[in-house]
């Protein structure tokens, strides 16, 4: 609203510049939510908030953001090549949370990246859910919590199957 098609292609150049744009802000954004979150002495409850206190709230007050950053449906790959430098930047503040994880002996033998990649893909749908309206606003942060502490718990009780094939995989 208040802009012109014009004007956002005189400042930007393209629709791919916009919505390349969008996407860059959506991470810088969701990055910095989970990097100014305090550090909890238990790491696993750390990580959990990174979830329902960072990525829930991103989400659910910018749905337009997270659909062109996060989940980038529809996007031409020039939209999402230039969307992943600002990715990259935002994963060190979930990468801290998930070392700290690791550090107290709680990953199984999973890798950082390969938890990062597990604990996004459950907030990405939780998200995608709740903007959905597929439950309740009011079951929502019930849902994330026990959903992701249900997750961060698993993970020192198993071992992925890719490491139950290769034991001498390193992590």
């Amino acid at each position: 609203p208040g802009t012109t098609t014009r004007a956002v292609y005189t400042s930007l150049g393209s629709k791919q510049a916009l919505l390349a744009g969008l996407g860059v802000r959506a991470f810088d954004m969701l990055g910095a939510a989970v990097e100014q979150l305090p550090s909890a002495g238990d790491p696993a409850a750390g990580l959990v908030a990174a979830g329902t206190l960072g990525f829930r709230p991103f989400a659910l007050a910018h749905p337009a953001l997270f659909r062109i950053g996060i989940q980038q449906a529809s996007m031409p790959a020039p939209v999402i090549q230039a969307i992943v430098p600002a990715a990259e930047r935002a994963l060190p503040a979930l990468h801290r949370r998930i070392a700290a994880l690791r550090d107290a002996g709680r990953l199984g033998a999973r890798t950082v990246a390969d938890t990062a990649w597990e604990f996004h893909a459950a907030c990405e749908g939780l998200a995608a859910l709740e903007l959905r309206c597929a439950f309740s606003a009011e079951d929502g942060q019930r849902l994330w919590e026990d959903t992701l502490t249900s997750l961060v718990t698993g993970w020192q009780h198993t071992t992925p199957a890719h490491r139950q094939d290769n034991p001498a995989a390193k992590p």
